[in-house]
């Protein structure tokens, strides 16, 4: 993170003066990285500012990061504010923020669900971190079902494979793996990533391997 900053200071000539300020940086390498960023000078654009004229200040970041994907964001101290504005162009809905357990639960549509989670959940995870947030997302339906009650039906879903905790479950479904299906291409470098100890990643990761196995069995008998 610390190289990314210095590539924004040398590309921005804003970041640099102290015009525009990094708020907050979440990073996988190789993969993607997410800015929030503010401005002191009501004049002064700070997404505008890091893009650059057609986009050629981002572009030469990305160069040196070899074709890393980079989302230069508006921060605001505002938390909803804020997720809305991470999320672009997915909408949140129903939004429930947790104070307490910086939890933050909210709906989004059934097509944008691949859109907001990203590929083995990266996404997610990288808006969680930038925001300092946990994120709780489900999917809107319609019909009266309340939130909690897809989050437990899911829930309960993973409790079909053997050795997966309720503890674990939730957490689980927290970062969108929300049905064993949801586990392929999930290594355990992404369940760490996401919150687990290696430990139980490892485990977590056996058990469904182990889960797929007999179903595959048990479906070609």
């Amino acid at each position: 993170a610390d190289f990314v900053h210095r590539l924004f200071e040398t590309e921005v000539t804003e970041i640099k003066d102290g015009t525009v300020v990094i708020e907050n940086m979440a990073r996988e390498p190789g993969y993607r990285t997410k800015v929030a960023v503010t401005s002191r000078d009501t004049k002064v654009d700070p997404v505008g500012a890091c893009v650059g004229a057609r986009g050629a200040r981002v572009k030469s970041i990305v160069r040196e990061l070899g074709g890393e994907k980079i989302d230069i964001i508006r921060y605001y101290p505002d938390t909803i504010k804020f997720l809305e504005e991470a999320l672009k162009p997915v909408v949140p809905k129903n939004v429930k923020v947790e104070e307490k357990d910086k939890r933050i639960y909210f709906e989004i549509a059934d097509d944008d669900m691949a859109l907001a989670i990203g590929r083995r959940g990266q996404n997610a995870r990288l808006t969680s971190k930038l925001m300092g947030w946990r994120l709780n997302i489900a999917k809107e339906e319609t019909g009266g079902v309340g939130f909690e009650q897809r989050v437990a039906r899911a829930v309960e879903g993973l409790h079909q494979i053997q050795g997966i905790t309720s503890e674990q479950a939730e957490q689980l479904v927290a970062i969108g793996i929300n049905s064993p299906d949801a586990f392929e291409g999930v290594t355990p470098g992404d369940l760490v990533d996401s919150g687990f100890t290696q430990e139980d990643a490892d485990s977590i990761l056996a058990v469904v391997n182990d889960f797929q196995k007999n179903r595959a069995a048990s479906t070609v008998g």
